[in-house]
């Protein structure tokens, strides 16, 4: 894929990462939803949870950014080490595992939405400026939204090769 450059390309960058997502989505039989296997233990239900739930996270970081505060990433007393993450990743899967398929539906757009119009909110030089905030290091705000396309991949992959490819 070519570079991304502007916050147009951006924009369509995540747009098109979530319509491929949602394609899939449209796919999958009701009734395979809740079976584990897709991830490990997890559901198809379970990785849209997943997902959704890291673009809330980022929403409660940008918050706190814009209240001036600095924001435990990516939780509060978790590191981005591999255990850490795993950790915060099983926390995810149990805040989320009863839920029907409605409500995480739901979530997941709803959580797209929000964080869509921070996207389009923040202007194009600060989404390219380096180490604006510090959640990202010294990387650009675009590089971080650009590893949600990646996110909303993941899921729309291992759900494909789980629940839609292996039903035909």
């Amino acid at each position: 894929m070519p570079p991304i450059e502007t916050k147009t390309q951006l924009i369509a960058r995540l747009r098109e990462s979530r319509a491929a997502l949602e394609k899939v989505i449209a796919k999958v039989h009701p009734d395979t939803w809740e079976q584990p296997g897709v991830v490990g233990e997890w559901s198809g239900k379970d990785v849209l949870a997943h997902v959704a739930h890291w673009q809330e996270l980022h929403l409660g970081w940008w918050a706190a950014v814009q209240r001036r505060e600095q924001p435990e990433v990516p939780a509060p007393g978790i590191s981005w080490s591999r255990a850490d993450v795993d950790r915060l990743n099983r926390q995810i899967f149990l805040a989320h595992r009863d839920q029907s398929l409605d409500e995480v539906l739901g979530y997941l757009r709803e959580t797209y939405e929000r964080f869509m119009a921070v996207v389009e909110a923040t202007p194009e030089a600060d989404l390219f400026q380096p180490g604006l905030v510090t959640f990202t290091g010294k990387g650009a705000l675009a590089r971080w939204y650009i590893e949600y396309a990646h996110h909303d991949g993941f899921g729309r992959n291992k759900i494909y090769n789980a629940l839609v490819r292996k039903q035909k």
